[in-house]
């Protein structure tokens, strides 16, 4: 049998209203960067081939 507590609505409401503290968007940032970077890196990368190969 499973002896695990469950947590009820009003237990998990409490919770985030007094002790849960988001930090928004500043979570989101680090994943946002990395990906970004990759991208600007593949661009320069293209852009750098093609300006050879017109050379």
């Amino acid at each position: 049998m499973n002896n695990k507590k469950k947590i009820n609505d009003d237990f998990a409401e409490y919770f985030f209203r007094n002790f849960y503290q988001d930090r928004g968007m500043r979570k989101w940032q680090g994943f946002f960067l990395s990906d970004h970077t990759q991208a600007l890196k593949k661009l320069l990368a293209e852009e750098k081939k093609q300006t050879q190969s017109n050379d």
